[in-house]
């Protein structure tokens, strides 16, 4: 059964009207406001923000001192970075094209980056040579070498230290380039514990190449031993053969022939 009441008769023919409640092009819904609806819902409005401005006043009070409190009162940190071109083998890029488009990474930059961020003779030797610097005087006033009570730190402490502020990762898409960052209350601190990782990657990385010639010479130069030796074997086998067997060597031969031809 329908709720709309029933249409007189006099109004058959005649198109009826949409009551009020109803919005043309909606079946349901609430009438639109008029403008006079929208101005008191305005002042409405207006009237909490004003009874509650204190409340609201205090609320941004209460967020905003504190940050500005940090922002003006928190040490200032810094960072710098070194930068490090990684070669590959091959003397070419790390990343190669595919087909389709786009780079596929080659392991190589990846291998060094995992170096870079785990190895702990990295670490051990940049705080060796931060504390070589600071028996010199050059960093001695560096947070990085004093405890939180203000002590000279250990050569591990250092290097531990070095090791959560070193921060490893691929410089540009698809290059082989790798940035060593460090952020520190001291920007000379900064600077200086980012250089002193990236070159001891650098020697590092020359001492084991160093050490792989040094590996492969000598290889080499065992395996000639080992040739040169088997080689006199060999001649000293042959030459006892020719003697027991009464053979001319060539040189002699060719010696006799020389003589003959004269004699004629």
């Amino acid at each position: 059964m329908s709720n709309l009441p029933p249409f007189p008769p006099e109004t058959f023919g005649q198109v009826p009207q949409a009551p009020d409640y109803v919005r043309p092009g909606y079946g349901y819904g609430p009438p639109r406001q008029g403008p006079s609806d929208f101005a008191s819902q305005l002042r409405e409005w207006v009237d909490v923000l004003a009874r509650g401005r204190w409340l609201i006043l205090a609320a941004v009070v209460a967020v905003a001192v504190p940050v500005i409190a940090y922002a003006v009162l928190a040490d200032d940190v810094y960072e710098a970075s070194s930068y490090l071109y990684v070669e590959s083998e091959s003397g070419g890029a790390l990343s190669s094209v595919i087909p389709g488009g786009g780079f596929a990474q080659s392991p190589e930059i990846w291998n060094e980056l995992y170096i870079l961020q785990k190895a702990e003779d990295l670490a051990d030797a940049t705080a060796g040579q931060i504390l070589a610097r600071a028996e010199g005087g050059e960093a001695a006033a560096y947070p990085i070498l004093q405890t939180a009570s203000g002590e000279p730190a250990t050569r591990d402490q250092v290097a531990d230290r070095v090791s959560g502020r070193i921060q490893i990762r691929q410089d540009g898409d698809g290059a082989n380039g790798v940035r060593v960052s460090v952020k520190s209350e001291v920007p000379a601190e900064a600077a200086l514990v980012a250089n002193l990782y990236a070159q001891a990657y650098v020697d590092r990385t020359q001492s084991s190449s160093r050490a792989s010639v040094t590996a492969s010479r000598e290889f080499l130069e065992a395996q000639a031993d080992s040739v040169r030796t088997e080689l006199s074997a060999r001649e000293e086998a042959a030459r006892t053969y020719m003697d027991e067997q009464d053979a001319v060597r060539l040189d002699e031969e060719a010696s006799n022939l020389v003589s003959q031809l004269a004699a004629l």
